[in-house]
């Protein structure tokens, strides 16, 4: 089996591995190894137990230290389609629906991070405003837009996307960049781009 670290490459937008029209860190290796690595049966009933314990409590509707980003988000979204599903066991997010406001929660605390009223028009669901956790974020409007973007493009429009690098983190970080996107989305954190 190969070494994960070492095929943590910047993947040029004309790279035929890449799938992105921007330039992408690949971390399907680090995933899978991830993936594989612990006790899986453990680790998804101690996740269980937690966001069962969770869902007791009345979760907030919108962060509680925030900041507020105007954004122009338009993700694809066909006629019919649920608007949110759940991927199953190892997600760290959970997309909710109050009234026309997407929420999206840590799922195994019910911690709001992000909360934007959006609208549905020709095929496309639209986001002009992003309330999001100013920690959580790093008190970054450009990571949180980048985030939610990608919390839209995979669970909404079920598409490969990139999550954003934490502004913390420099390109030549791979390996952080990679243990980061795992510990903050899981099993959807195949790609990462510059936020």
């Amino acid at each position: 089996m190969a070494d994960w670290k070492a095929e943590l490459v910047w993947l040029a937008p004309t790279d035929p591995r890449n799938p992105f029209d921007f330039e992408a860190l690949d971390c399907r290796s680090a995933c899978a190894a991830f993936s594989r690595a612990g006790a899986p049966d453990a680790n998804a009933l101690a996740v269980a137990e937690i966001e069962t314990l969770a869902l007791r409590f009345e979760p907030e509707m919108e962060p509680v230290d925030a900041i507020v980003t105007a954004c122009a988000l338009a993700i694809e979204y066909p006629a019919g389609a649920p608007l949110f599903a759940p991927r199953g066991p190892g997600h760290r997010w959970s997309l909710q629906i109050e009234d026309h406001r997407i929420l999206a929660r840590r799922s195994w605390t019910g911690q709001t991070i992000h909360a934007a009223d959006f609208r549905i028009m020709d095929g496309h669901l639209l986001v002009n405003r992003l309330v999001s956790d100013r920690h959580a974020v790093y008190d970054d409007p450009s990571y949180a837009v980048t985030e939610f973007e990608f919390l839209l493009n995979s669970y909404v429009a079920r598409k490969l996307w990139a999550f954003p690098v934490p502004p913390t983190l420099r390109r030549e970080d791979r390996v952080q960049i990679a243990v980061s996107g795992w510990t903050a989305h899981g099993p959807i954190a195949a790609f990462a781009r510059m936020a």
